[in-house]
């Protein structure tokens, strides 16, 4: 490797797309505060979950869209006033122009309350392929009335991460938000930077 493939690829790592997000030059918009990913962790992770998964992906639809308002983003999800799904259950964008286009993706989420685990993880598969500054994955495990199980989902978040890191498209400055529903109520934010690409041999 030559001296100038060295200097070549800090530079580019650190001009991604969503490296760029986060130093906050989306005008009229608060969707570059650091502290948004915990914000939404936190407030999802402690929704109320119901018998029903289709009323408890009702509520997450609801809650993400509430925050996309106050962000200043526009939110795309089916059931939310008429709305419909953008590829994924959940997507803030930018404001759409006339003709629907819009410039900007700010988040990409999706939710999946399933039997199995490699179910979850399909869904999850999604995100890693997305391009957007911020993905969320929400999740818990049922049983066969679709009732939530009692489940500590350390090893689901650890398969997560390892997947983040193992693809070789995962870019510096996307921000990951892992949030189990039911009684665990957890979330995880995981913030790709330089160093965690290098420590994975992803540089």
């Amino acid at each position: 490797m030559s001296d100038d493939d060295d200097e070549y690829q800090p530079y580019y790592r650190t001009r991604t797309a969503a490296f760029r997000f986060w130093l906050g030059n989306v005008p009229g918009t608060k969707i570059f505060d650091p502290g948004l990913p915990d914000k939404i962790g936190s407030s999802i992770c402690c929704l109320p979950v119901h018998g029903s998964a289709k009323l408890t992906t009702a509520g997450i639809k609801a809650r993400l869209a509430e925050q996309a308002t106050e962000c200043g983003a526009h939110c795309h999800a089916s059931g939310e006033r008429g709305k419909k799904e953008l590829l994924y259950d959940v997507v803030w964008t930018s404001s759409p122009e006339e003709n629907g286009d819009f410039q900007d993706v700010y988040l990409i989420c999706e939710t999946e309350i399933a039997r199995s685990k490699q179910a979850i993880l399909q869904d999850f598969r999604k995100l890693l392929i997305g391009k957007a500054p911020m993905k969320v994955m929400v999740f818990a495990l049922a049983d066969p009335e679709h009732h939530l199980t009692v489940h500590n989902g350390d090893d689901l978040r650890e398969e997560m991460r390892n997947m983040i890191f193992r693809y070789r498209n995962t870019e510096v400055g996307e921000v990951y938000i892992l949030i189990e529903l039911g009684p665990a109520e957890h979330y995880e934010v995981i913030r790709v930077t330089d160093q965690n690409l290098e420590d994975n041999d992803l540089c």
